[in-house]
C-alpha cells in the first residue's frame, strides 16, 4: 500500500481527501450545527483537520519519508514574515468589504456598525479563531502546503492553481448538499462560486510563493475571508448586510484582487526560477519577505 502511495502521492491524497469528507458528510449527527459553538458542525472539523491536513502528512510521510513530514511542519508553522504579509492577509477583505458596504447604503452600515460594533468581539473574532485553529489553515496544509506545492514543481505557479482551483471547488460538494439538501442545488452553488473559488487560489499561491511557503499565512487568509462572509462575519453581524450581498461583495473582492495579482506578476505569482516541490527550510520562523 505504502508503495502505491508513494508511486502516486496526488491521486491518493485526492483519494483520501474525498473519502473522508464524503463519508463524514453522510453522517447526520455530524452535520448538525447545533453541537458545537459558532455554527460550526461537527464535519466541518473532521473534513479539515482529517480529510486534508491529515491525509497530507500521511501521504507527505509514505512519498517522503520522515525528511518531507518535517518539511511539511515547518511550512505549517512559518510565521517570521514582513509584518505587512499580516496586515494583507487579515486587513484586506474586511477592509474592502467595509468600503463596499458603505458604496452600497452609507447611512444603513453607519447605523449598523454604531449599533453592532461589540460583535466584533462577540462573534467575528471567536468565529475567526475556530477558523484558524480547526478549519482553514489544516484546509491550507492539505490544498496549498501539499497540492499545490508538488502541482506548481510541475506545471508551475499559474497552471497548479488552476488545477488545485477545480479540486479545490469539487472537495466542497459535500458541503453544499449538506447546506442545501439537493444535490441539483449543490451544483448550482457549485457553479455560482467556482469562478470566486478558482480565483482565490491565485491569490493563495501568490500569498504562499512570497511569504517563503508560509501556510499560516495562507491559513490566515482563508480564515479572514470566511470569516468576513459567513453568517458569524463581518459583513453579516457589524456591517448589516444581507446573505446574498455579503456573499457577493466578498466574491467580487476575490476575483479582483487575483485579477490584480495576476497582471501584476504577469501570471507568475511570485514563483522562484528554481521551484521545489518541498522547499528547504533552516528554521521555523521562514524567511520570508
Amino acid at each position: 500500500m505504502r508503495g502505491i502511495v508513494a508511486r502516486h502521492p496526488v491521486a491518493s491524497f485526492l483519494v483520501l481527501a474525498y473519502t473522508v469528507t464524503a463519508a463524514v458528510s453522510l453522517v447526520p449527527y455530524l452535520t448538525r450545527r447545533d453541537l458545537l459553538p459558532l455554527e460550526v458542525a461537527p464535519y466541518d472539523v473532521i473534513a479539515s483537520l482529517v480529510a486534508l491536513a491529515a491525509a497530507a502528512f500521511v501521504v507527505t510521510w509514505a512519498a517522503d519519508g520522515p525528511a518531507g513530514v518535517r518539511d511539511l511542519a515547518l511550512r505549517s508553522v512559518r510565521w517570521k514574515v514582513g509584518l505587512r504579509w499580516y496586515a494583507l492577509a487579515l486587513l484586506a477583505v474586511p477592509t474592502l468589504m467595509l468600503v463596499g458596504a458603505f458604496a452600497i447604503d452609507p447611512p444603513g452600515t453607519a447605523d449598523a456598525i454604531a449599533t453592532d460594533w461589540p460583535r466584533l468581539l462577540t462573534h467575528v473574532l471567536p468565529q475567526l479563531i475556530v477558523l484558524v485553529l480547526f478549519l482553514n489553515w489544516a484546509e491550507e496544509i492539505g490544498f496549498t502546503g501539499f497540492l499545490f506545492a508538488r502541482l506548481q514543481v510541475r506545471h508551475g505557479a499559474l497552471k497548479g492553481c488552476l488545477i488545485v482551483g477545480v479540486f479545490f471547488s469539487i472537495w466542497h460538494i459535500p458541503f453544499f448538499v449538506v447546506e442545501t439538501g439537493s444535490i441539483l442545488e449543490a451544483l448550482l452553488v457549485l457553479g455560482f462560486l467556482f469562478i470566486p473559488q478558482l480565483a482565490s487560489r491565485f491569490i493563495v499561491g501568490w500569498i504562499y510563493n512570497s511569504t517563503g511557503y508560509s501556510l499560516l499565512l495562507v491559513g490566515l487568509f482563508h480564515a479572514t475571508f470566511n470569516g468576513t462572509v459567513n453568517s458569524m462575519g463581518l459583513g453579516r453581524q457589524v456591517l448589516g448586510m444581507s446573505p446574498g450581498i455579503a456573499l457577493l461583495v466578498a466574491n467580487l473582492i476575490v476575483v479582483l484582487g487575483a485579477v490584480v495579482i495576476l497582471v501584476a506578476t504577469k501570471g507568475k505569482l511570485s514563483e522562484t526560477p528554481a521551484q521545489e516541490s518541498r522547499p528547504p527550510i533552516s528554521d521555523v520562523g521562514g524567511t520570508g519577505s
